[in-house]
């Protein structure tokens, strides 16, 4: 016991707080028996919990908020947009002809400016626009007879035959 009470003494000197607490009643209390009642308590619960009853929520009914409220902006958006596209942008009047710029374009004009920019024209777009099936324009076509000199010369008098008239023949013989 002497040695006992030689820690306890060494004990105060060094740190006098830390030998107090064992004199001290703080802290928390344990109820008496709770360990022995707590596993009792614990399966009468779990026993009353079978017995009750299963409890459905109600479901839920439309409301304006939270996600709603952002597909109702989206929708409304879209919709003030159609309706402006559709009143806004000028649409190809039933006759098909184009109002505009291009209404007072010459066909002339048009030619002119096709023949300016033909290098800037994509072959493609430009067989959509003439509506010409595209294997037409690949197929082998026999070359023509190269003429003569003498058969253009034939052809070129037989034109100029054909335009006077028997009486204007006569006066030149």
């Amino acid at each position: 016991m002497d040695r006992k009470h030689e820690i306890r003494k060494e004990l105060e000197d060094i740190a006098p707080a830390l030998s107090g607490l064992k004199d001290k009643n703080e802290g928390f209390r344990i109820p008496e028996n709770y360990f022995e009642k707590m596993q009792d308590e614990v399966m009468n619960k779990i026993k009353s919990d079978a017995d009750l009853k299963v409890v459905h929520r109600e479901t839920r009914t439309f409301s304006l908020s939270g996600r709603s409220r952002v597909w109702l902006k989206v929708a409304g958006f879209a919709l003030v947009l159609a309706t402006a596209a559709y009143f806004l942008i000028p649409a190809i009047s039933s006759d098909g002809s184009e109002n505009g710029y291009l209404a007072g374009l010459t066909p002339d004009e048009a030619t002119e400016y096709v023949n300016n920019n033909l290098d800037e024209f994509d072959l493609e777009e430009m067989l959509e626009v003439a509506q010409v099936d595209p294997s037409e324009l690949f197929t082998a076509q026999p070359a023509p007879e190269s003429n003569t000199q003498e058969q253009i010369m034939e052809e070129y008098i037989d034109d100029i035959l054909d335009d006077f008239d028997l009486e204007e023949l006569e006066e030149m013989l």
